[in-house]
């Protein structure tokens, strides 16, 4: 699936939990066991809360009154609504993240894979020219060889017509394809 359909999905998915968070607020009113369930959860995140901000701002303990059954289903409702809300966009963040790494993990993976197969073709051509450097040193020009343009000395030097001996490995000037005058040799 595409970045673009995931993250509307996502965003899609967001969008329809705020509706399902008005019914569970709207349920809580009128569901018997919900609304218990409801205040249930309100008052002891009412208890919890109280009980921290005494600890917090150093207050001596005291009894602390509970809700009354009105305001226990607004805020256990709220509270409930609130949590799957948040439930879905963490489980959104949670989904797009790891789909990022599985994305991420494959690209590291072909990219490794290419190097490891960039690394045995460069041994291999190695290899190849290795037993290509080797071929090369043991060829030897063979006795009867006369090349008409060049003379060559045991030494792998071109003696041109005139005397002057060049190494094998500069190269000759060409002309129109024909050898200069230092390459001919004396037969022409």
């Amino acid at each position: 699936m595409s970045n673009i359909a995931v993250k509307l999905s996502t965003l899609f998915i967001r969008q329809i939990s705020k509706p399902v968070a008005n019914v569970i607020k709207a349920e809580a009113k009128n569901h018997a066991g919900f609304k218990r369930f409801c205040v249930a959860v309100a008052q002891n995140l009412h208890f919890f809360d109280n009980s921290l901000k005494m600890r917090l701002l150093k207050h001596p303990p005291r009894p602390i009154r509970p809700l009354n059954e009105a305001r226990a289903i607004e805020n256990g409702a709220n509270f409930l609504s609130e949590s799957f809300i948040f439930l879905v966009a963490s489980g959104a963040v949670l989904f797009e993240t790891s789909r990022q790494r599985q994305k991420e993990k494959g690209r590291r993976e072909a990219v490794a894979d290419d190097i490891a197969t960039l690394q045995d073709e460069i041994e291999q051509m190695k290899k190849q020219l290795e037993q290509q450097s080797i071929t090369i040193q043991d060829y030897k020009v063979p006795e009867d060889y006369k090349p008409l343009f060049l003379q060559m000395n045991k030494s792998r030097n071109v003696i041109s017509s005139k005397g002057h001996e060049k190494p094998v490995t500069e190269e000759l000037q060409l002309s129109n394809g024909q050898p200069d005058d230092e390459g001919q040799s004396d037969e022409q």
